[in-house]
């Protein structure tokens, strides 16, 4: 049986969890590197974690039966992975989002658009948050696997 015949809905959420992790990571390269936040420092620790999730995400979509015993214990590390990467991500807004909501001052609008285009690269991680969430709460992911 093929990879794809073989999900159920379960699997297609963490596909679609891994996906939206996904978008999540390039907004947070772009909004990092371009526009108004372009040339300053930023942390590659919520890129190489949301990486790690992919990763641990493929496997538990690829091949969940090879996993067994061990599926709880992967879908604990990929929730501690997306969970530090989402904070880290914030952790970085921080200041921005203060200039443009806390601090009434003149601001230039890239900043406005870096920290809305921010906050929507936040929201994909936390769908993707709730994607792994929904999923860890059933014991299969395919239709022909019972672990």
């Amino acid at each position: 049986m093929s990879i794809i015949k073989k999900q159920n809905a379960f699997g297609w959420v963490l596909c679609g969890s891994i996906v939206f992790s996904l978008v999540g990571l390039i907004i947070y390269i772009v909004t990092s590197t371009v526009g108004y936040l372009d040339g300053q420092s930023f942390s590659v620790l919520p890129i190489i974690f949301t990486i790690l999730f992919i990763a641990g995400g493929s496997i538990l979509f690829i091949i969940p039966e090879k996993l067994g015993k061990f599926k709880g214990l992967v879908e604990i590390l990929m929730g501690a992975l997306i969970s530090v990467s989402i904070c880290w991500f914030i952790l970085n807004r921080v200041d921005l989002a203060a200039d443009v909501y806390f601090i009434p001052v003149n601001y230039p609008e890239a900043e406005e658009t870096a920290l809305s285009t921010s906050i929507v690269g936040m929201v994909f991680y936390l769908i993707s948050i709730v994607g792994l969430v929904v999923v860890s709460f059933t014991s299969k992911t395919t239709k022909d696997n019972l672990y």
